[in-house]
């Protein structure tokens, strides 16, 4: 009889690759609890475009493997200050680089243009099952979203392969795919720590003035590290390389007519920029401060929907201090 997989049961490991494409064996420290993991290689069929003197096609031809992934999770700290959180990983390869350790104090991400490339393990139990792996995997956004019960992160990315342990034990993948595998690692008793602050608590500074009217809102970085995929010679994509970086910004509030309000809508329709600081959770080694600069904020619109008029800034974009300041967002944990 078989043994279904149940998606309960599934557990993420991102670990660092060194070199792109190679992957790298996990460790029970590198487990970050999920809500969500998708992992998931596609290669086309390619049509073959001759004649035959009929109607009905004939069979093609393997194309490029492509793939992608999508890890979502709830926002939680380390719980003690001066430690990164469990999606370290993760977030250094959105932010490019390892966070700045203060001592029993903070850890602060901030952008950098290098190309990180993880290997996302994707297991499930029983053991018996096809276990996944995201081989040179790159993060191409990460969407942060506060204000419900649970503040949340969602990655989203691309990868050079996602090989599974029957592909491997197979015997028939290519050594590009395998991505130096040459047998499948079991998985690690998974180390975690923390939880995660309520979504609707910390302290929400716009434009260096404290507000308690947030409703909600939402932070997304997106950065383009395309993986080449028209390369001569191999059915997979290339090397990262690096694009362009857009930081936006959406929340909501409630209407009100204190001077800080209309002082921000003005500066909203005079299109001069703001600094916003979004600090989600109050207790000491679970507090995540974002600072977006430099925010061109949109005219807001209204709201009627619920007891008391509310307004919204959507697809507010966050921009460097100077060129090369790299400090459009930060994030720090403390």
């Amino acid at each position: 009889m078989s043994n279904p997989a149940y998606t309960r049961n599934q557990m993420c490991f991102p670990v660092l690759e060194s070199t792109f494409g190679t992957a790298v064996t996990p460790v029970g420290a590198n487990a970050c609890l999920i809500t969500s993991l998708t992992t998931q290689a596609a290669q086309p069929e390619i049509a073959r475009p001759d004649k035959t003197g009929s109607l009905g096609e004939i069979i093609g031809i393997p194309g490029r493997k492509t793939s992608t992934w999508t890890a979502a999770m709830s926002m939680a700290g380390n719980g003690a200050p001066g430690v990164v959180p469990d999606c370290d990983k993760l977030l250094q390869l959105i932010f490019g680089k390892a966070a700045t350790i203060v001592a029993s104090t903070s850890a602060t991400y901030g952008l950098d243009d290098a190309n990180l490339s993880a290997s996302i393990w994707h297991y499930n139990d029983p053991s018996t099952v096809a276990q996944y792996v995201a081989i040179g995997a790159v993060c191409h956004q990460l969407k942060i979203s506060f204000g419900g019960d649970v503040p949340t992160l969602e990655f989203t990315g691309s990868a050079l392969w996602v090989l599974d342990s029957d592909q491997l034990a197979d015997g028939t993948m290519d050594s590009i795919g395998k991505g130096g595998i040459a047998s499948w690692t079991a998985r690690p008793t998974p180390t975690v720590n923390g939880k995660p602050p309520a979504g609707f608590t910390g302290a929400i500074t716009l434009d260096g003035q404290a507000y308690t009217t947030l409703r909600q809102g939402s932070i997304t970085l997106a950065v383009a590290r395309n993986l080449p995929g028209d390369t001569f010679n191999s059915y997979y994509s290339a090397a990262p390389v690096p694009g362009l970086r857009a930081i936006s910004v959406d929340f909501g509030l409630y209407d009100d007519d204190s001077a800080n309000l209309k002082a921000l809508k003005q500066k909203a329709f005079n299109k001069t920029a703001v600094d916003l600081v979004f600090q989600i959770g109050t207790v000491a080694g679970n507090r995540w401060g974002f600072t977006t600069k430099n925010v061109m904020l949109p005219a807001p619109t209204l709201d009627y929907g619920s007891d008391r008029r509310a307004m919204s800034f959507s697809g507010a974009k966050a921009h460097d201090t100077t060129i090369g300041a790299k400090d459009a967002v930060t994030l720090a944990v403390t």
